[in-house]
């Protein structure tokens, strides 16, 4: 008798504390997943080019309101290169103190249609299927293998674009902006 009354004292004991811990033990999982969740999401949104920019700095913002940029190089009749402490890769055109075009070249950031650099032009033609490109050749390379392809989107009354230089079928850089801005072949020079 006393062996029973000491097994169902025990089973009252440890089989709350048990389950309590198990739920709180799951509970934690689903708090670390949702947590990991939210931190792949940040990624994501800082590691990829939007249409409108690169995580909070946005084509048409006003440099001075972009306290992550700090200017890099002189300023040339207005215009002039920014860098940013969160995209140590990316180089900022500023131009009458408007961020007019923003670029990469390597490969840790991709493109709006996820083209990165080091992908190949075909990659390019598959993500922007049935989009007209306009593909000009580089001045300062050789014909149909020194390219640079561009993607035009009307927004708000302005034309925003993304732009692939295109080296031997072999993506070198992205850069997403105004449309006068990224035909400039040698930024603000």
């Amino acid at each position: 008798m006393r062996l029973q009354t000491f097994k169902n004292l025990l089973t009252i004991i440890v089989l709350p504390t048990f389950t309590l811990a198990c739920n709180q033990s799951g509970e934690s999982a689903i708090r670390n997943k949702a947590s990991d969740q939210v931190i792949d999401i940040k990624k994501n949104y800082q590691d990829k080019f939007t249409l409108y920019g690169l995580g909070d700095v946005k084509i048409g913002s006003k440099f001075t309101d972009n306290k992550e940029l700090k200017r890099y190089t002189d300023v040339l009749d207005g215009c002039f290169e920014a860098t940013s402490n969160l995209h140590k890769n990316a180089s900022y055109m500023i131009q009458d103190n408007v961020v007019t075009n923003i670029g990469v070249s390597e490969s840790n950031i991709a493109s709006p249609y996820n083209i990165k650099v080091g992908d190949y032009k075909t990659q390019i033609d598959n993500k922007h299927k049935g989009e007209k490109a306009e593909i000009v050749n580089n001045p300062y390379g050789e014909p149909d293998i020194n390219i640079i392809v561009y993607y035009w989107y009307p927004v708000n009354g302005k034309i925003l674009g993304i732009r692939y230089d295109v080296d031997n079928n072999i993506v070198t850089s992205i850069s997403i902006g105004f449309k006068d801005s990224l035909e400039l072949m040698e930024g603000c020079a």
